[in-house]
C-alpha cells in the first residue's frame, strides 16, 4: 500500500539563508518543504497545494506579511492553518499574536525553531519503528 507523502510546510521568507536554514530543520523534522520569497510566490503556492505549516516573515520585497496572515485568517479553507511568525521586525506584535499560532523572533536558535513549529500544533508524520528481533536483526 503507497505511503501518504509527508505532510508540506510553505516557508515565506526572502532572506536565503534564513530559508534555506528553516528548510532544512523541516525537513529533518518530516516535512516536504517548499519556498516562496514574497507575498506573490506565496499566494500562488498557497493556491497550488495547502500546506498543513506555513511559517511566514511579516516583512517581504512586495508588502507586509500580516496582510496575507489577515487573509489566510478570513478564509474558511485557511483559518484553521497553522502559522508560524518568524521575523525581524515585530512592531505589530498584538496582532500578530491573536492571528498566528506563534511567533519567533530573528535571531533564533535551531531547537527554537523545532519548539514553535510543534506547540503550533503543526502535524509531524509517524517516525519510522525499527524492531530489533530476537536474533539482533532490525526490521521495519
Amino acid at each position: 500500500m503507497p505511503s501518504a507523502p509527508p505532510p508540506l510546510a510553505l516557508i515565506v521568507e526572502d532572506t536565503p539563508l534564513v530559508a534555506a536554514l528553516l528548510a532544512r530543520v523541516l525537513h529533518s523534522q518530516g516535512y516536504r518543504v517548499q519556498l516562496a520569497a514574497s507575498l506573490s510566490a506565496a499566494r500562488a503556492a498557497l493556491q497550488a497545494e495547502l500546506p498543513q505549516l506555513l511559517t511566514l516573515d511579516l516583512q517581504l520585497p512586495d508588502g507586509s506579511g500580516l496582510a496575507l496572515l489577515e487573509q489566510l485568517r478570513a478564509e474558511p479553507a485557511t483559518a484553521a492553518l497553522p502559522v508560524v511568525v518568524i521575523s525581524g521586525s515585530l512592531a505589530q506584535v498584538p496582532r500578530v499574536i491573536v492571528l498566528a499560532q506563534a511567533v519567533l523572533a530573528k535571531p533564533f536558535a535551531l531547537d527554537e525553531i523545532v519548539s514553535v513549529v510543534q506547540r503550533a500544533g503543526a502535524p509531524l508524520p509517524p517516525l519510522p519503528c525499527l524492531t530489533i528481533g530476537e536474533s539482533g536483526g532490525a526490521y521495519g
